[in-house]
């Protein structure tokens, strides 16, 4: 469960604005792995080492430790 909870967070701070501006590239989790995200009808999806898509449903809640974004999809790591 640690492992796909750690699956979940990125150390940079990636507001929605970098992401849609950059189109599409990778992010390297706290786990340790990568997801891809990419830019897709005005959507942002991330795909995880499983091939599984998530959409980003919800941008840019501000919390204390970093921006939280909400997702549709568990991602799972390989």
């Amino acid at each position: 469960l640690k492992q796909v909870l750690l699956y979940h967070v990125v150390a940079e701070k990636r507001d929605a604005q970098s992401l849609t501006s950059q189109g599409s590239g990778t992010l390297t989790t706290v786990q340790g792995a990568s997801l891809a995200f990419a830019l897709e009808d005005g959507k942002v999806f991330l795909t995880d080492a499983q091939n599984r898509k998530a959409t980003i449903t919800t941008t840019d809640l501000q919390a204390t430790n970093g921006v939280v974004h909400i997702i549709d999809t568990v991602l799972l790591p390989q």
